[in-house]
């Protein structure tokens, strides 16, 4: 198998813990992995994810301060740096989504 297909079932996996913790939530003996996946593991994702694309924001910025007069390298940098702010916007909307489903379902807790 390739590395691409393992981090595809991988990342599969993480989302459908994810949502379907929030579905799961009224049987008391899976109370313990619900609580890991809300509490741990976004809290987690959401601060490795930030703590990237915050370094990724300064690289490309960097790069694109030190390339002046390099066209080319200017033009990658603000590449670096615009998909940098979507993958942060990513996070929040992410974060956004999941927030919303615990707040409209009463057996879970934010």
């Amino acid at each position: 198998m390739d590395l691409n297909s393992d981090l595809r079932r991988g990342g599969i996996t993480v989302l459908a813990l994810i949502v379907f913790s929030q579905f799961a939530s009224a049987s008391t003996y899976l109370q313990p992995i619900i609580d890991f996946v809300e509490q741990g593991l976004i809290t987690a994702l959401k601060r490795v994810g930030n703590t990237i694309a915050f370094i990724m924001f300064i690289y490309g910025a960097a790069k694109y301060v030190y390339s002046a007069d390099d066209p080319a390298g200017r033009k990658t940098a603000m590449g670096v740096c615009i998909a940098a702010v979507v993958a942060f916007l990513f996070i929040r909307i992410a974060d956004n989504v999941i927030y919303q489903m615990c707040v409209a379902m009463p057996a879970c807790t934010p």
